[in-house]
């Protein structure tokens, strides 16, 4: 079985920097074998046709035709293909936890961070609630075929929510927190419900780790822990989602919602925001 401390240094990443999501189709692997490696994202391994094998840490999953595996973020695995070529195709989606914002990153994300292995899951179609979560996973495998993937977030996001809504309620929301993460948690939220409060005003990693008693580095590593990023780039990401609401739900200038929202310049809360929703708040009020 596997070593954890032969586990490699770097994760593997299938999404291009900059996007938050990518769907790929694979017709063939040359040498039948993906070795060792793992992911900060989380993957759904989807197996249209064909039968593979994968290793997760001290589990084994054999997939067929149909089924589908969700793999944690952080979790090692290896995958053999078994397949008389060219009677194979596996499509890997691969999505980062900040489509997941503020309270619902912590609470849906989180806890498959932490808790590794017991959140491994494998789909297939033997019970009601699975096969309707295959058929969103089958939409989302759709998406290897679009041309513009980069334009389709919102239409992949939304997907995404029906899919974890699903498995959420079903599976996840029934396995119990590690005393590790409730750990953790409990200690970060201070820190948490201080960047919820106070967004709309100037913050650092200093301010922040003032409010939970620990030193700038012990803060960030803590807080990357727990959910998946630093505190800078969450609290970035709760701005631009607070952001969108008062787009979509007042007539207040761009500059005063970037202002209200913690932004010291209007050119960078453009740019980020742009970045993170691939238009600009303009163009977000119009949509």
């Amino acid at each position: 079985m596997f070593d954890l401390h032969s586990k490699p240094e770097n994760p593997e990443t299938h999404i291009e920097p900059g996007k938050r999501f990518n769907v790929l189709n694979y017709k063939s692997i040359p040498t039948g074998v993906i070795d060792w490696h793992w992911h900060e994202d989380i993957e759904i391994l989807f197996v249209k046709t064909g039968n593979i094998t994968v290793y997760m840490e001290d589990t084994i999953y054999t997939l067929s035709d149909g089924d589908a595996l969700i793999m944690p973020p952080g979790v090692c695995h290896k995958t053999i293909i078994n397949y008389p070529p060219p009677d194979y195709l596996m499509s890997v989606i691969c999505f980062s936890s900040s489509l997941f914002t503020g309270r619902g990153e912590r609470r849906y994300i989180g806890p498959l961070r932490l808790n590794g292995t017991p959140f491994i899951l494998k789909l297939s179609e033997d019970n009601n609630w699975q096969t309707i979560a295959l058929h969103v996973v089958r939409q989302l495998a759709l998406f290897a075929d679009m041309d513009d993937l980069t334009s389709r977030e919102l239409e992949f996001c939304g997907w995404i929510f029906v899919l974890w809504s699903r498995i959420y309620d079903n599976h996840y929301a029934n396995l119990p927190e590690t005393v590790a993460y409730q750990k953790l948690y409990k200690k970060m939220l201070s820190a948490l419900n201080y960047m919820h409060e106070h967004y709309g005003e100037k913050l650092t990693s200093s301010t922040l780790a003032r409010q939970v008693h620990l030193n700038v580095a012990t803060f960030c590593r803590y807080f990357k822990q727990l959910m998946g990023e630093s505190p800078l780039n969450y609290l970035n990401s709760y701005r631009i989602s607070q952001s969108r609401t008062l787009l979509i739900e007042t007539n207040d200038t761009v500059a005063n919602i970037a202002s209200r929202c913690g932004y010291g310049s209007l050119s960078y809360f453009n740019r980020d925001f742009k970045n993170r929703m691939r238009m600009t708040p303009s163009e977000y009020r119009k949509h």
